[in-house]
């Protein structure tokens, strides 16, 4: 393996020395009340103390595995406090800088170790920072196997499919979207196919003991969001079981059947008007990647609460002018002939992931793909480099 250049070594530890510096900023700020981060902390302690893959006293599939055993696993060495996960996350926050690297080069490695998000990603104790990681090891397998075409890339990319549906389920269907990867290679489809059955196995072999039934990722997540979406929201509404029939939904059925019943309402909703579903589908998919997390991270922390909303409008027209910066860039490294096979990856994981938009999206949601956008963004930056000089 060649040594890695100076420059990016520097790169790294100022991204690791930032990542902790913010990590120790918000090291004592608690639990969002009533948040996704509360979850995942209950589940991975009735993990660490013997109790099993449970919440609120009874077996869960409500939350994909992966970050609460990540937690888990924290506790077992004996990092329990909030402050210390955030510590840790900040690692895995430098190693995503680091797979930028691998993809992109150092332009995609700068841009992702000084963007301001990204910074604050590993003190929110939700999945992102950590699947930000994934997303990233998926992208660079996906590379590997689009120079290599061998059944060990192939293979490798299914497994890192595999470890990110079991964060989250987003990038579950990936190998048929990336189908053109695997043009005239049947043999490799289907190992990488293999690959990630054997990774979400255990799971799924879990679920189907303790609840009888098929579920190979989360449980209740998807059929509630893509009910609001049927509604023609835009985001989701800030108390989710204060409408009608979510309210009595959420109320009086097992959260086992909350998909498959707010799935069949939500069908109803786009039968009865689907151009309102594809009109408002295509504003999420503009909020999706304009509306800032940054904003949302900064007012995480009582003292900036009030500052961060005073210039609420501010830090976000900054964010969105970066953010269509950094496409302008990869479009135009995308542009060259001969673009390098991690830009195609990034960009087909970009196209893909839009998918989010079918449902009610969140800000955070778009947090762990801006480094893909800046592994393409890179080789602008490259371009541009090579026609300065």
């Amino acid at each position: 393996m060649a040594t890695p250049p100076t420059k990016a070594l520097v790169v790294l530890a100022a991204a690791l020395a930032l990542r902790l510096a913010a990590a120790a900023r918000y090291y004592a700020v608690p639990l969002s009340a009533g948040g996704d981060d509360r979850q995942y902390a209950e589940i991975a302690g009735n993990l660490a103390e013997g109790r099993g893959y449970a919440r609120q006293g009874a077996p869960t599939a409500y939350r994909a595995p992966l970050y609460p055993i990540f937690l888990a696993g924290l506790r077992e060495i004996g990092i329990s406090s909030t402050g210390g996960a955030r510590v840790a996350q900040a690692f895995v926050g430098a190693g995503a800088v680091w797979l930028a690297f691998l993809l992109g080069g150092l332009p995609a490695m700068a841009l992702t170790a000084f963007d301001p998000a990204q910074i604050l990603l590993p003190t929110s104790l939700y999945c992102e920072a950590f699947y930000s990681a994934l997303v990233l090891l998926v992208a660079w397998a996906l590379c590997a196997f689009k120079k290599r075409g061998d059944d060990a890339s192939a293979l490798a990319f299914g497994a890192a499919v595999g470890l990110s549906a079991l964060c989250r389920s987003t990038l579950a269907l990936l190998p048929l979207a990336a189908l053109p990867f695997f043009k005239r290679k049947p043999r490799q489809l289907a190992l990488a196919l293999g690959a990630a059955a054997v990774v979400v196995s255990p799971w799924l072999f879990r679920n189907a003991v303790v609840f009888r039934r098929l579920i190979p990722f989360e449980s209740g997540v998807a059929g509630p969001i893509v009910y609001y979406a049927s509604e023609g929201r835009v985001v989701a509404p800030e108390r989710e079981d204060a409408t009608e029939p979510m309210k009595s939904m959420y109320a009086t059925m097992p959260r086992l059947e909350w998909d498959r019943y707010a799935l069949s309402l939500a069908l109803t909703k786009v039968e009865a008007d689907p151009l309102r579903y594809v009109r408002t589908t295509l504003v999420r998919a503009w909020r999706f990647w304009t509306d800032s997390y940054l904003c949302y991270l900064v007012v995480y922390h009582p003292a900036y609460e009030k500052a961060g909303l005073a210039h609420w409008d501010a830090l976000a027209l900054a964010c969105r002018v970066a953010f269509f910066a950094a496409c302008g860039l990869a479009a135009f490294g995308a542009a060259r002939a001969g673009a390098p096979p991690a830009v195609w990856a990034a960009l087909l994981i970009l196209a893909y992931v839009n998918l989010h938009a079918l449902g009610v999206v969140f800000a955070r949601y778009h947090a762990p793909f801006m480094p893909l956008l800046y592994v393409a963004a890179g080789e602008g930056v490259k371009r541009l480099a090579k026609g300065a000089a």
